[in-house]
């Protein structure tokens, strides 16, 4: 989580991004959304899942699916219907490029499957978008370790 928080801080419109993440506290593992904070990320763990293959698995060790959910949240300032439609997309993108640059998450996982979910508007808070990106994590570990 805390090579994936360092990954998503490097989001910067110097780096060809749409937003930037670099700033104090914009990416948070965990925590509650606060409006004062836009753009922001908030990184969730969630269900990791083990499984054992035949003859591709070593006896002391699993293969494990770590899920992890992140939201990022936006603020837009635009009245016109394609803009606010499109901006989480653009977040979503940001999200998605900087994570797919670096997918072993600097050589400590197998690979990263990414999903993604967005909202052009979130309900009572005009102006603010979500895009929200499920992050399926592959990696081994031995056991007991």
């Amino acid at each position: 989580m805390n090579r994936l928080k360092t990954v998503i801080a490097g989001i910067t419109t110097a780096g060809g991004y749409n937003y930037d993440l670099s700033g104090d506290d914009q990416v948070l593992i965990g925590g509650t959304f606060l409006p004062s904070r836009l753009p922001s990320v908030y990184l969730f763990g969630e269900d990791t899942n083990s499984s054992i293959q035949a003859g591709r698995t070593a006896l002391n060790s699993y293969q494990r699916q770590q899920l992890v959910r992140i939201e990022m949240w936006i603020g837009h300032n635009s009245t016109d219907p394609a803009e606010i439609h499109l901006a989480p997309f653009d977040a979503q993108h940001d999200l998605m490029k900087a994570i797919e640059l670096d997918p072993t998450l600097d050589g400590n996982v197998d690979s990263v499957i990414m999903n993604a979910q967005r909202s052009s508007a979130v309900r009572d808070m005009p102006g603010v978008a979500v895009a929200v990106v499920t992050l399926t994590i592959a990696y081994r570990e031995v056991r007991g370790a």
